[in-house]
């Protein structure tokens, strides 16, 4: 069986817009536990690693200004 949308279907995704991704991951997991959540130590790039997690899970949108991701 063919799976197809038809026009009355719809996806629905909340996008949420941040500063940064530091931003994303102190609102997303809180101030003070997104590094243990993240499990990130000292010898990572945290903005790299918050980004691949991103990418994992959702989507993430980076632009000058800004950042948007995808709720997940």
């Amino acid at each position: 069986m063919k799976n197809t949308l038809s026009t009355s279907d719809a996806i629905r995704c909340e996008f949420n817009e941040y500063t940064d991704l530091i931003d994303w991951a102190c609102s997303y997991y809180g101030a003070d536990a997104w590094r243990e959540s993240l499990g990130i130590d000292n010898d990572v790039d945290e903005e790299e690693a918050i980004s691949i997690y991103i990418h994992e899970h959702g989507q993430l949108i980076e632009f000058e200004g800004g950042i948007i991701v995808s709720e997940f």
